[in-house]
């Protein structure tokens, strides 16, 4: 398959940060939630936080189906949003195995929350890709990609940040720094909690079912 290539040719070509990627996470610099970067620690949660907004819900993103689509178009549902890319080396691939599995589980107790993946990478992410990517994990999984400026106001509605590692160079195996939380999002918008990407599959299935 062209992701499993394309996963391994990253992963030896971005083998020298790979240690330090993995050290910015067990730190907190990924995993920040919704603060920005260099922030200290995690912050308690705010109710105030709405990702479906007027202007939020105008956002115009692209499926990994190829079709065009507004994030207001998604609102109504239970989701659980988790902020990616495809090169990651780790850390977005763990995430995406632990929700499929916390999925699985709240299935079998009737809870099936729209599970969303949205790149914070739209250069290399193209919706063909990504639908090739997303088909590795659980069935239905929701890509987004769309132009940068849109996936830029999309995080900042989330609290969430990302940027391309100054460890890298300026070859197409950049890395990205970014949070690496799972938003779970109530129906009318509302931030109901978010869970690190290390959270174990009955964890986070026990913790997600704690909000429905």
């Amino acid at each position: 398959m062209k992701v499993a290539s394309r996963q391994i040719s990253l992963l030896v070509a971005a083998s020298s940060f790979t240690v330090i990627a993995l050290l910015g996470a067990s730190i907190g610099y990924f995993s920040q939630g919704p603060l920005v970067k260099g922030a200290d620690s995690r912050p308690a949660l705010s109710t105030a936080i709405n990702v479906d907004g007027p202007d939020v819900k105008r956002i115009a993103l692209t499926s990994h189906e190829g079709a065009s689509l507004r994030w207001g178009n998604l609102s109504g549902r239970h989701r659980l949003v988790f902020f990616g890319y495809t090169f990651c080396p780790e850390i977005c691939p763990v995430t995406l195995l632990n929700l499929s599995e916390a999925l699985d589980i709240l299935e079998g107790k009737g809870i099936e929350p729209d599970p969303i993946f949205v790149t914070v990478d739209p250069q290399r992410d193209t919706p063909e890709f990504l639908k090739e990517y997303l088909s590795g994990f659980r069935e239905g999984f929701l890509g987004l990609s769309g132009e940068d400026a849109q996936i830029r106001k999309l995080s900042e509605a989330f609290k969430a940040f990302y940027e391309r590692s100054d460890l890298s160079d300026d070859s197409e195996y950049y890395l990205m720094d970014h949070t690496s939380y799972i938003y779970l999002i109530a129906p009318d918008g509302a931030m109901l909690e978010y869970y690190p990407e290390s959270t174990q599959p009955p964890e986070l299935a026990r913790k997600i079912l704690a909000n429905f």
